[in-house]
């Protein structure tokens, strides 16, 4: 009974309000994001995965990440890989063996925390450790990553 009572205190000091509020402004924000295509949000997306249908049919993919592996957006264009391998930073010499170091055409992206110096040092390592790679492009940069085409 003491329980009851002190919920009707809540709603007349203005919990009742508070609690339609609440639901008043959840209900909005869904409606919203239901409905609103927040192209801000997926213009940079959509020509990420364009390029990654490009380059993704018959290239391997490799992911080289720095720490632990965040939830990433950009699994919109890693879906477009047939195969994608993932590598944490502290083992890129995963990278000069045999098995990579023979590939014609490569796509690596390296996760943004990962500074541009050292990302022009690991490339220039893959260059020399491959026969079959003579340059590098880049491609893009977008979310958590920068993307680079080896060929």
């Amino acid at each position: 009974m003491v329980f009851i009572k002190r919920i009707a205190a809540y709603i007349n000091n203005g919990g009742l309000r508070c609690i339609a509020g609440i639901c008043f402004i959840s209900l909005m924000l869904g409606q919203s994001w239901k409905t609103y295509p927040w192209p801000e949000l997926y213009t940079e997306a959509g020509d990420a995965v364009a390029m990654a249908r490009e380059y993704g049919e018959h290239n391997e993919c490799i992911y080289i990440y720095k720490g632990l592996r965040r939830s990433l957006p950009s699994y919109q264009e890693f879906r477009q890989y047939q195969k994608i391998t993932f590598i944490p930073e502290d083992s890129f010499g995963l990278l000069l063996q045999e098995h990579y170091t023979s590939q014609h055409n490569v796509v690596i992206y390296f996760d943004r925390t990962i500074t541009p110096e050292e990302v022009a040092a690991k490339l220039k390592s893959i260059i020399e450790a491959s026969p079959n790679i003579l340059e590098y492009q880049r491609l893009y940069e977008y979310s958590y990553n920068v993307a680079y085409y080896l060929e």
